[in-house]
């Protein structure tokens, strides 16, 4: 059985361009600071963005760095909570 996961953990790099560098929790592209977020907020929010059609998905993604992997933010925002449970 694995470990509890502590209450707080210290991400960087690619979970930082996932979660605050594409806005996926509220939209605000940030290319750098912080971003806290619980696992379920998340879940949450990978649920949302993944439920967009193609067109919609660019259409948020427009602005945010890395704009052209658009069409990764929905696998890339799945994997990162996946990861995180």
């Amino acid at each position: 059985q694995a470990p509890p996961m502590p209450a707080s953990l210290l991400g960087f790099s690619y979970i930082y361009d996932r979660t605050r560098g594409v806005g996926l929790l509220d939209g605000d592209c940030q290319p750098f600071g912080n971003q806290t977020a619980s696992v379920a907020q998340l879940r949450e929010a990978a649920a949302r963005l993944c439920m967009l059609s193609p067109t919609e998905a660019q259409k948020r993604a427009a602005g945010c760095g890395e704009f052209e992997k658009w069409s990764n933010f929905c696998g890339d925002a799945v994997y990162i909570t996946v990861l995180l449970e």
